[in-house]
Protein backbone atom coordinates (compact mmCIF):
# COMPACT_ATOMS: atom_id res chain seq x y z
CA UNK A 1 0.00 0.00 0.00
CA UNK A 2 1.29 3.45 -0.89
CA UNK A 3 0.19 6.40 1.28
CA UNK A 4 -0.02 9.80 -0.45
CA UNK A 5 -0.44 13.12 1.45
CA UNK A 6 -2.20 15.68 -0.72
CA UNK A 7 -0.92 19.05 0.38
CA UNK A 8 -1.02 22.38 -1.43
CA UNK A 9 2.31 23.97 -2.20
CA UNK A 10 2.07 26.51 0.61
CA UNK A 11 4.63 28.82 -0.90
CA UNK A 12 2.56 29.19 -4.06
CA UNK A 13 -0.36 30.11 -1.82
CA UNK A 14 1.73 32.64 0.11
CA UNK A 15 3.07 34.12 -3.12
CA UNK A 16 -0.46 34.84 -4.28
CA UNK A 17 -1.09 36.70 -1.02
CA UNK A 18 2.07 38.77 -1.12
CA UNK A 19 1.07 42.41 -1.32
CA UNK A 20 3.23 45.47 -0.83
CA UNK A 21 3.33 46.97 2.65
CA UNK A 22 4.22 50.39 1.23
CA UNK A 23 1.77 53.13 2.24
CA UNK A 24 -0.40 55.14 -0.14
CA UNK A 25 0.22 58.87 -0.69
CA UNK A 26 -0.95 60.32 2.71
CA UNK A 27 2.53 59.91 4.20
CA UNK A 28 4.50 60.56 1.02
CA UNK A 29 5.69 63.89 2.42
CA UNK A 30 6.73 64.97 5.93
CA UNK A 31 3.82 65.67 8.24
CA UNK A 32 2.86 69.17 9.32
CA UNK A 33 4.02 70.05 12.82
CA UNK A 34 2.45 73.00 14.59
CA UNK A 35 3.28 74.82 17.81
CA UNK A 36 0.43 74.91 20.31
CA UNK A 37 1.16 76.73 23.55
CA UNK A 38 4.85 76.31 22.81
CA UNK A 39 4.52 72.51 22.45
CA UNK A 40 5.00 70.66 19.12
CA UNK A 41 1.69 69.24 17.89
CA UNK A 42 0.86 66.92 15.01
CA UNK A 43 -2.37 65.10 14.21
CA UNK A 44 -0.37 62.13 12.90
CA UNK A 45 1.29 61.59 16.28
CA UNK A 46 -1.92 60.07 17.55
CA UNK A 47 -1.41 56.45 18.63
CA UNK A 48 -3.94 55.38 15.98
CA UNK A 49 -2.02 56.98 13.12
CA UNK A 50 -1.12 54.38 10.41
CA UNK A 51 2.52 53.72 9.58
CA UNK A 52 2.02 50.68 7.28
CA UNK A 53 -1.07 49.72 5.30
CA UNK A 54 -1.11 45.93 5.28
CA UNK A 55 -2.34 43.55 2.54
CA UNK A 56 -5.64 42.72 4.24
CA UNK A 57 -6.59 46.37 4.62
CA UNK A 58 -5.40 46.40 8.22
CA UNK A 59 -3.09 49.18 9.40
CA UNK A 60 0.01 49.03 11.57
CA UNK A 61 -0.10 52.11 13.76
CA UNK A 62 2.08 54.19 16.05
CA UNK A 63 0.58 52.26 18.98
CA UNK A 64 1.63 48.97 17.36
CA UNK A 65 5.15 50.28 16.76
CA UNK A 66 5.43 51.29 20.42
CA UNK A 67 5.15 47.62 21.36
CA UNK A 68 8.57 46.97 19.82
CA UNK A 69 9.73 45.60 16.47
CA UNK A 70 12.17 42.79 15.70
CA UNK A 71 13.43 42.26 12.13
CA UNK A 72 15.35 39.05 11.42
CA UNK A 73 16.95 37.97 8.16
CA UNK A 74 20.12 36.42 6.83
CA UNK A 75 22.97 38.47 5.44
CA UNK A 76 21.75 39.50 1.98
CA UNK A 77 18.09 38.76 2.73
CA UNK A 78 17.09 42.34 1.98
CA UNK A 79 15.98 43.15 5.52
CA UNK A 80 17.96 46.40 5.74
CA UNK A 81 16.98 47.61 2.25
CA UNK A 82 13.44 46.21 2.52
CA UNK A 83 11.36 46.40 5.68
CA UNK A 84 13.95 48.35 7.69
CA UNK A 85 14.46 50.98 4.98
CA UNK A 86 10.72 51.39 4.55
CA UNK A 87 10.12 51.71 8.31
CA UNK A 88 12.98 54.20 8.77
CA UNK A 89 11.60 56.43 6.04
CA UNK A 90 8.10 56.31 7.56
CA UNK A 91 9.37 57.25 11.03
CA UNK A 92 11.35 60.21 9.72
CA UNK A 93 8.46 61.45 7.61
CA UNK A 94 6.25 61.12 10.67
CA UNK A 95 8.48 63.64 12.45
CA UNK A 96 9.73 61.15 15.06
CA UNK A 97 13.01 61.82 16.83
CA UNK A 98 15.33 59.10 17.98
CA UNK A 99 18.76 57.62 18.50
CA UNK A 100 20.53 55.45 15.92
CA UNK A 101 23.28 53.02 16.96
CA UNK A 102 25.77 52.06 14.26
CA UNK A 103 27.66 48.82 13.72
CA UNK A 104 28.62 48.92 10.04
CA UNK A 105 30.95 51.47 8.48
CA UNK A 106 28.87 53.68 6.20
CA UNK A 107 25.67 53.24 8.22
CA UNK A 108 25.76 56.91 9.23
CA UNK A 109 25.97 57.91 5.56
CA UNK A 110 22.87 55.83 4.86
CA UNK A 111 20.96 57.70 7.56
CA UNK A 112 22.22 61.00 6.18
CA UNK A 113 20.72 60.09 2.80
CA UNK A 114 17.42 58.84 4.16
CA UNK A 115 17.09 61.95 6.34
CA UNK A 116 17.66 64.07 3.23
CA UNK A 117 14.98 62.09 1.37
CA UNK A 118 12.54 62.60 4.25
CA UNK A 119 13.30 66.33 4.50
CA UNK A 120 14.88 65.85 7.94
CA UNK A 121 18.60 66.40 7.27
CA UNK A 122 18.68 69.53 9.43
CA UNK A 123 17.53 67.42 12.40
CA UNK A 124 20.59 65.14 12.32
CA UNK A 125 23.09 65.32 15.20
CA UNK A 126 26.03 63.22 14.04
CA UNK A 127 28.10 62.17 17.06
CA UNK A 128 31.66 61.29 16.02
CA UNK A 129 34.98 60.88 17.82
CA UNK A 130 35.58 64.61 17.20
CA UNK A 131 32.13 66.21 17.35
CA UNK A 132 29.41 66.38 20.00
CA UNK A 133 29.20 65.11 23.55
CA UNK A 134 26.75 64.55 26.40
CA UNK A 135 27.93 64.97 30.01
CA UNK A 136 25.63 62.45 31.65
CA UNK A 137 26.58 63.43 35.21
CA UNK A 138 26.02 67.16 34.73
CA UNK A 139 22.75 66.28 33.01
CA UNK A 140 21.55 64.11 35.91
CA UNK A 141 22.52 66.84 38.37
CA UNK A 142 20.81 69.74 36.56
CA UNK A 143 17.95 68.10 34.62
CA UNK A 144 14.31 68.90 35.23
CA UNK A 145 12.28 66.63 37.44
CA UNK A 146 11.69 65.92 41.10
CA UNK A 147 14.42 63.28 41.29
CA UNK A 148 17.17 65.42 39.78
CA UNK A 149 20.38 66.27 41.66
CA UNK A 150 20.21 63.47 44.23
CA UNK A 151 23.61 62.12 45.23
CA UNK A 152 22.21 58.60 45.38
CA UNK A 153 21.14 58.83 41.74
CA UNK A 154 24.50 60.27 40.65
CA UNK A 155 26.31 57.41 42.38
CA UNK A 156 23.93 54.90 40.86
CA UNK A 157 24.54 56.40 37.42
CA UNK A 158 28.28 56.02 37.92
CA UNK A 159 27.83 52.39 38.94
CA UNK A 160 25.47 51.76 36.03
CA UNK A 161 28.09 53.04 33.59
CA UNK A 162 30.69 50.81 35.21
CA UNK A 163 28.33 47.82 35.10
CA UNK A 164 27.61 48.47 31.42
CA UNK A 165 31.35 48.44 30.75
CA UNK A 166 31.93 45.24 32.68
CA UNK A 167 28.84 43.41 31.42
CA UNK A 168 29.74 44.16 27.80
CA UNK A 169 33.31 43.12 28.51
CA UNK A 170 32.23 39.84 30.12
CA UNK A 171 33.78 40.69 33.50
CA UNK A 172 30.88 41.62 35.80
CA UNK A 173 31.38 40.27 39.30
CA UNK A 174 29.53 40.43 42.61
CA UNK A 175 30.43 43.36 44.89
CA UNK A 176 32.81 42.69 47.77
CA UNK A 177 34.02 44.67 50.78
CA UNK A 178 36.49 46.73 48.77
CA UNK A 179 33.91 47.65 46.15
CA UNK A 180 31.44 48.74 48.81
CA UNK A 181 34.15 50.82 50.50
CA UNK A 182 35.11 52.28 47.15
CA UNK A 183 31.51 53.21 46.43
CA UNK A 184 31.35 54.98 49.83
CA UNK A 185 34.40 57.02 48.87
CA UNK A 186 32.86 57.84 45.49
CA UNK A 187 29.51 58.76 47.05
CA UNK A 188 31.04 61.35 49.36
CA UNK A 189 33.28 62.80 46.65
CA UNK A 190 30.37 63.03 44.21
CA UNK A 191 28.23 64.78 46.82
CA UNK A 192 30.90 67.39 47.53
CA UNK A 193 31.38 68.08 43.83
CA UNK A 194 27.63 68.32 43.26
CA UNK A 195 27.44 71.09 45.89
CA UNK A 196 29.67 73.35 43.81
CA UNK A 197 28.59 75.69 41.04
CA UNK A 198 31.27 74.42 38.65
CA UNK A 199 30.24 72.01 35.86
CA UNK A 200 30.13 68.50 37.25
CA UNK A 201 32.67 66.07 35.78
CA UNK A 202 34.07 62.76 36.94
CA UNK A 203 37.54 64.22 36.33
CA UNK A 204 36.77 66.83 39.04
CA UNK A 205 35.61 64.03 41.36
CA UNK A 206 38.91 62.30 40.75
CA UNK A 207 40.76 65.47 41.77
CA UNK A 208 38.82 65.59 45.05
CA UNK A 209 39.73 61.98 45.84
CA UNK A 210 43.37 62.24 44.80
CA UNK A 211 43.92 65.26 47.10
CA UNK A 212 42.10 63.85 50.14
CA UNK A 213 44.22 64.15 53.35
CA UNK A 214 46.30 61.10 54.30
CA UNK A 215 46.61 61.91 58.01
CA UNK A 216 44.92 64.20 60.61
CA UNK A 217 47.84 66.65 60.58
CA UNK A 218 47.37 67.32 56.87
CA UNK A 219 43.77 68.41 57.49
CA UNK A 220 45.07 71.29 59.65
CA UNK A 221 47.58 72.52 57.08
CA UNK A 222 46.97 75.64 55.00
CA UNK A 223 48.30 73.87 51.92
CA UNK A 224 45.64 71.16 52.06
CA UNK A 225 42.89 73.78 52.39
CA UNK A 226 43.86 75.03 48.90
CA UNK A 227 43.64 71.57 47.30
CA UNK A 228 40.55 70.50 45.31
CA UNK A 229 39.41 68.36 48.24
CA UNK A 230 39.95 71.12 50.82
CA UNK A 231 38.22 73.74 48.68
CA UNK A 232 35.30 71.42 47.95
CA UNK A 233 34.78 70.77 51.68
CA UNK A 234 34.90 74.48 52.50
CA UNK A 235 32.60 75.62 49.69
CA UNK A 236 30.09 72.82 50.26
CA UNK A 237 29.71 73.80 53.92
CA UNK A 238 29.41 77.47 53.03
CA UNK A 239 26.61 76.77 50.54
CA UNK A 240 24.77 74.10 52.53
CA UNK A 241 25.79 74.42 56.21
CA UNK A 242 22.69 72.62 57.56
CA UNK A 243 22.52 69.83 55.01
CA UNK A 244 23.06 66.41 56.62
CA UNK A 245 24.61 64.74 53.56
CA UNK A 246 27.05 67.62 53.14
CA UNK A 247 28.08 67.38 56.78
CA UNK A 248 28.59 63.63 56.43
CA UNK A 249 30.71 64.06 53.29
CA UNK A 250 32.95 66.68 54.95
CA UNK A 251 33.29 64.49 58.05
CA UNK A 252 34.29 61.54 55.89
CA UNK A 253 37.17 63.41 54.27
CA UNK A 254 38.35 65.38 57.33
CA UNK A 255 37.89 62.77 60.09
CA UNK A 256 37.33 59.22 58.82
CA UNK A 257 39.54 59.07 55.73
CA UNK A 258 42.71 60.51 57.37
CA UNK A 259 42.42 58.03 60.28
CA UNK A 260 42.30 54.92 58.13
CA UNK A 261 45.32 52.67 57.96
CA UNK A 262 47.56 53.07 54.95
CA UNK A 263 46.77 49.57 53.64
CA UNK A 264 43.03 50.02 54.00
CA UNK A 265 43.15 53.40 52.31
CA UNK A 266 45.32 52.01 49.50
CA UNK A 267 42.87 49.16 48.94
CA UNK A 268 39.92 51.54 48.69
CA UNK A 269 41.83 53.84 46.33
CA UNK A 270 42.70 50.90 44.11
CA UNK A 271 39.02 49.92 44.03
CA UNK A 272 38.08 53.48 43.06
CA UNK A 273 40.65 53.52 40.28
CA UNK A 274 39.34 50.20 39.01
CA UNK A 275 35.78 51.48 38.98
CA UNK A 276 36.67 54.84 37.42
CA UNK A 277 39.21 53.73 34.84
CA UNK A 278 36.76 52.60 32.10
CA UNK A 279 34.63 55.72 32.60
CA UNK A 280 37.67 57.99 32.31
CA UNK A 281 38.90 56.49 29.05
CA UNK A 282 38.00 57.39 25.48
CA UNK A 283 35.29 57.40 24.22
CA UNK A 284 33.32 57.44 27.49
CA UNK A 285 35.25 60.37 28.95
CA UNK A 286 35.07 62.46 25.76
CA UNK A 287 31.51 61.61 24.76
CA UNK A 288 29.81 61.30 28.17
CA UNK A 289 31.90 63.04 30.85
CA UNK A 290 32.96 66.37 29.32
CA UNK A 291 31.00 68.97 27.36
CA UNK A 292 27.33 68.73 26.41
CA UNK A 293 26.14 69.57 22.90
CA UNK A 294 23.15 67.20 22.82
CA UNK A 295 20.75 65.61 25.31
CA UNK A 296 18.10 62.89 24.95
CA UNK A 297 15.41 65.59 25.08
CA UNK A 298 16.71 66.90 21.76
CA UNK A 299 15.39 63.70 20.15
CA UNK A 300 12.47 62.96 22.45
CA UNK A 301 10.84 66.38 22.53
CA UNK A 302 12.48 68.33 19.68
CA UNK A 303 12.65 65.65 17.03
CA UNK A 304 16.42 65.48 16.55
CA UNK A 305 17.98 62.29 15.20
CA UNK A 306 21.02 61.43 17.35
CA UNK A 307 23.31 59.46 15.04
CA UNK A 308 25.99 57.61 17.01
CA UNK A 309 28.59 57.56 14.24
CA UNK A 310 31.07 55.43 16.18
CA UNK A 311 30.51 52.15 14.30
CA UNK A 312 31.49 48.96 16.08
CA UNK A 313 33.26 47.62 12.99
CA UNK A 314 35.60 50.62 13.13
CA UNK A 315 35.80 51.47 16.85
CA UNK A 316 35.28 47.93 18.18
CA UNK A 317 34.56 47.80 21.93
CA UNK A 318 34.79 51.58 22.29
CA UNK A 319 32.05 52.08 19.69
CA UNK A 320 29.92 49.38 21.26
CA UNK A 321 30.25 50.95 24.70
CA UNK A 322 29.37 54.42 23.41
CA UNK A 323 26.21 53.02 21.84
CA UNK A 324 25.22 51.13 24.98
CA UNK A 325 25.60 54.19 27.23
CA UNK A 326 23.73 56.47 24.82
CA UNK A 327 20.88 53.97 24.56
CA UNK A 328 20.66 53.52 28.34
CA UNK A 329 20.51 57.28 28.97
CA UNK A 330 17.91 57.65 26.21
CA UNK A 331 15.77 54.92 27.80
CA UNK A 332 15.96 56.45 31.29
CA UNK A 333 15.08 59.89 29.93
CA UNK A 334 12.13 58.78 27.83
CA UNK A 335 10.66 56.95 30.82
CA UNK A 336 10.49 60.27 32.68
CA UNK A 337 8.36 61.93 30.00
CA UNK A 338 5.39 63.78 31.49
CA UNK A 339 2.10 62.13 30.71
CA UNK A 340 0.29 65.36 29.81
CA UNK A 341 -1.07 65.59 26.24
CA UNK A 342 -0.15 61.96 25.61
CA UNK A 343 -2.45 61.73 22.59
CA UNK A 344 -0.36 64.03 20.42
CA UNK A 345 3.06 63.64 22.00
CA UNK A 346 5.92 63.18 19.52
CA UNK A 347 6.87 59.51 19.09
CA UNK A 348 10.56 58.69 19.51
CA UNK A 349 12.59 55.65 18.53
CA UNK A 350 15.67 53.57 19.31
CA UNK A 351 17.16 52.06 16.14
CA UNK A 352 19.81 49.34 16.22
CA UNK A 353 20.86 47.28 13.21
CA UNK A 354 22.84 44.22 14.38
CA UNK A 355 21.26 45.00 17.74
CA UNK A 356 22.96 42.12 19.57
CA UNK A 357 25.98 44.40 20.03
CA UNK A 358 23.96 46.81 22.18
CA UNK A 359 21.79 44.56 24.38
CA UNK A 360 21.79 45.30 28.13
CA UNK A 361 19.97 43.85 31.10
CA UNK A 362 17.75 46.94 31.19
CA UNK A 363 16.22 46.37 27.74
CA UNK A 364 13.39 43.97 28.75
CA UNK A 365 12.41 46.25 31.64
CA UNK A 366 12.30 49.25 29.32
CA UNK A 367 10.31 47.43 26.68
CA UNK A 368 7.62 46.42 29.16
CA UNK A 369 6.56 50.06 29.61
CA UNK A 370 7.78 51.62 26.34
CA UNK A 371 4.28 52.05 24.94
CA UNK A 372 3.24 54.39 27.75
CA UNK A 373 6.23 56.61 26.89
CA UNK A 374 5.47 56.49 23.14
CA UNK A 375 8.90 54.96 22.53
CA UNK A 376 9.53 52.68 19.55
CA UNK A 377 12.33 50.11 19.66
CA UNK A 378 13.43 48.76 16.28
CA UNK A 379 15.96 45.93 16.62
CA UNK A 380 17.42 44.28 13.52
CA UNK A 381 19.49 41.10 13.52
CA UNK A 382 20.43 38.04 11.51
CA UNK A 383 19.68 34.94 13.54
CA UNK A 384 19.05 33.49 16.98
CA UNK A 385 22.55 31.93 17.48
CA UNK A 386 24.25 35.30 16.90
CA UNK A 387 22.02 36.91 19.54
CA UNK A 388 22.72 34.13 22.03
CA UNK A 389 26.45 34.28 21.35
CA UNK A 390 26.48 38.03 22.05
CA UNK A 391 24.67 37.40 25.35
CA UNK A 392 27.09 34.71 26.48
CA UNK A 393 25.65 31.45 25.19
CA UNK A 394 22.81 29.08 26.10
CA UNK A 395 22.74 30.22 29.73
CA UNK A 396 21.34 33.54 28.49
CA UNK A 397 18.43 31.95 26.61
CA UNK A 398 15.78 32.86 29.26
CA UNK A 399 16.93 36.47 29.09
CA UNK A 400 16.82 36.43 25.28
CA UNK A 401 13.35 34.89 25.30
CA UNK A 402 12.19 37.60 27.70
CA UNK A 403 13.59 40.37 25.50
CA UNK A 404 12.28 38.99 22.19
CA UNK A 405 8.92 38.21 23.78
CA UNK A 406 8.50 41.90 24.53
CA UNK A 407 9.01 42.82 20.86
CA UNK A 408 5.45 42.25 19.71
CA UNK A 409 5.87 42.87 15.98
CA UNK A 410 8.35 40.51 14.32
CA UNK A 411 9.24 40.60 10.64
CA UNK A 412 10.91 37.47 9.27
CA UNK A 413 12.94 37.68 6.05
CA UNK A 414 14.77 34.95 4.15
CA UNK A 415 16.99 32.84 6.37
CA UNK A 416 18.99 29.64 6.01
CA UNK A 417 19.72 29.24 9.72
CA UNK A 418 17.76 26.27 11.08
CA UNK A 419 17.23 27.45 14.67
CA UNK A 420 16.03 30.87 13.52
CA UNK A 421 13.54 29.39 11.05
CA UNK A 422 12.16 27.11 13.76
CA UNK A 423 11.95 30.10 16.10
CA UNK A 424 9.96 32.01 13.46
CA UNK A 425 7.65 29.03 12.82
CA UNK A 426 7.11 28.51 16.55
CA UNK A 427 6.47 32.22 17.07
CA UNK A 428 3.78 32.29 14.39
CA UNK A 429 2.62 29.03 16.03
CA UNK A 430 0.57 26.03 14.97
CA UNK A 431 -3.07 25.39 14.24
CA UNK A 432 -5.31 22.45 13.49
CA UNK A 433 -5.30 21.64 9.80
CA UNK A 434 -7.02 18.98 7.74
CA UNK A 435 -4.75 16.24 6.38
CA UNK A 436 -6.19 14.14 3.56
CA UNK A 437 -4.64 10.71 3.21
CA UNK A 438 -5.16 8.69 0.01
CA UNK A 439 -4.11 5.04 -0.16
CA UNK A 440 -4.04 2.76 -3.17
CA UNK A 441 -3.34 -1.01 -3.46
CA UNK A 442 -3.18 -3.50 -6.31
CA UNK A 443 -3.81 -7.27 -6.02
CA UNK A 444 -3.11 -10.07 -8.50
CA UNK A 445 -4.55 -13.58 -8.76
CA UNK A 446 -2.21 -16.42 -7.84
CA UNK A 447 -3.86 -18.63 -10.51
CA UNK A 448 -3.31 -16.18 -13.35
CA UNK A 449 -0.40 -13.96 -12.38
CA UNK A 450 -0.03 -12.57 -15.90
CA UNK A 451 -3.47 -11.08 -15.83
CA UNK A 452 -4.08 -7.59 -14.52
CA UNK A 453 -5.11 -7.47 -10.91
CA UNK A 454 -7.66 -5.34 -9.19
CA UNK A 455 -6.91 -1.89 -7.79
CA UNK A 456 -8.57 -0.52 -4.70
CA UNK A 457 -8.23 2.91 -3.12
CA UNK A 458 -9.46 4.74 -0.05
CA UNK A 459 -9.30 8.25 1.31
CA UNK A 460 -9.56 9.64 4.80
CA UNK A 461 -9.46 13.08 6.41
CA UNK A 462 -8.01 13.85 9.82
CA UNK A 463 -7.03 16.93 11.76
CA UNK A 464 -3.43 17.44 12.78
CA UNK A 465 -1.59 20.25 14.58
CA UNK A 466 0.83 21.80 12.09
CA UNK A 467 2.85 24.98 11.68
CA UNK A 468 0.94 27.80 10.04
CA UNK A 469 4.21 28.55 8.27
CA UNK A 470 6.66 25.68 7.97
CA UNK A 471 10.34 26.45 8.66
CA UNK A 472 11.23 25.66 5.04
CA UNK A 473 9.14 28.58 3.81
CA UNK A 474 11.64 31.06 5.25
CA UNK A 475 14.27 29.71 2.85
CA UNK A 476 12.07 30.48 -0.17
CA UNK A 477 11.50 34.20 0.36
CA UNK A 478 12.70 36.62 -2.28
CA UNK A 479 15.76 38.63 -1.28
CA UNK A 480 15.61 41.61 -3.61
CA UNK A 481 18.17 42.59 -6.21
CA UNK A 482 17.83 42.44 -9.98
CA UNK A 483 16.99 38.73 -10.06
CA UNK A 484 13.90 39.44 -7.92
CA UNK A 485 13.02 42.78 -9.54
CA UNK A 486 14.06 44.47 -6.27
CA UNK A 487 11.27 42.72 -4.34
CA UNK A 488 11.95 41.57 -0.75
CA UNK A 489 9.51 39.10 0.84
CA UNK A 490 8.78 38.72 4.54
CA UNK A 491 6.30 37.29 6.99
CA UNK A 492 4.79 40.03 9.13
CA UNK A 493 3.79 38.76 12.59
CA UNK A 494 2.06 40.61 15.39
CA UNK A 495 1.65 38.60 18.56
CA UNK A 496 -1.25 40.45 20.14
CA UNK A 497 -3.39 40.69 17.05
CA UNK A 498 -5.61 38.76 14.68
CA UNK A 499 -5.72 40.36 11.24
CA UNK A 500 -8.94 40.65 9.28
CA UNK A 501 -8.14 37.42 7.40
CA UNK A 502 -8.21 35.53 10.72
CA UNK A 503 -4.43 35.01 10.99
CA UNK A 504 -1.78 36.51 13.29
CA UNK A 505 0.67 36.86 10.40
CA UNK A 506 0.71 38.21 6.86
CA UNK A 507 2.96 37.46 3.87
CA UNK A 508 4.11 40.83 2.54
CA UNK A 509 6.70 42.26 0.21
CA UNK A 510 8.76 45.46 0.24
CA UNK A 511 10.20 47.28 -2.75
CA UNK A 512 13.88 48.09 -2.51
CA UNK A 513 14.93 51.64 -3.50
CA UNK A 514 16.00 51.86 -7.13
CA UNK A 515 19.29 53.45 -6.14
CA UNK A 516 21.44 52.53 -3.16
CA UNK A 517 21.15 55.09 -0.39
CA UNK A 518 24.52 56.55 0.65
Amino acid sequence: MVAVLEKMNRWQKFARWMVSADPPPPLAAPVTIEQRNGVPFCEQWNLDCPIFWLPTGDVWTVADACQGTLILGANGSGKSSGSADSLALKLLRLGAGGIVLCVKVGEADYWQSIARLAGREKDLVRVTEKDHGFNVFEYELRRNGRGAGLTLNLVNLFRQLFDLVEANNGQKAAPDFWERAGVRLISNAIHLQSCLTDPFTIMAVREVISTAPRNPQEVESADWEQTPCGLACEQALLRFPDDYETQQAVEYFTLQWPRMGDKQRAGILETWEGLADPVLRTPVRQKFCAQTTWTPEDAIERGKIILMDLPVKEFDFAGKLAGVIAKYMFQKTVERRPKADEKNRRPCFIWADEFQHFITSYDPLFQQTARSSKALSVYIGQNIPSILAALGGQAAKPFMDNLLGNLVTQIFHSNAEKETNHYAAETISKDWQNRRTVSASESQSRLAPALAGSISSSASMAESLEYLVNPVEFTRLRTGGMRNNRIVDAFFFQGTRTFSDGNNFLPVYFSQPKEQRS
